[in-house]
């Protein structure tokens, strides 16, 4: 493999300048973004809940003889 080395030419980088608006604009993606996720693993996780809580009522009820 060929070892790399640091680059020693002119800066070719230009800066880049965004308006407020623009700023504004992603962080409003980011932001529904980051809330679309959130709800996403909160309902996923209630869900999760919810099963379990109905597999161990039809478990107690089978057991306790009180589903025939």
């Amino acid at each position: 493999m060929e070892e790399q080395h640091d680059y020693d030419g002119p800066e070719r980088r230009k800066p880049t300048r965004l308006s407020n608006e623009e700023i504004d604009r992603i962080a409003e993606r980011v932001r529904t973004s980051f809330y679309t996720e959130v709800g996403k693993v909160a309902v996923r996780s209630a869900l999760y809940v919810i099963g379990a809580a109905v597999v161990a009522l039809f478990a107690w009820l089978g057991i306790s003889g009180q589903m025939k």
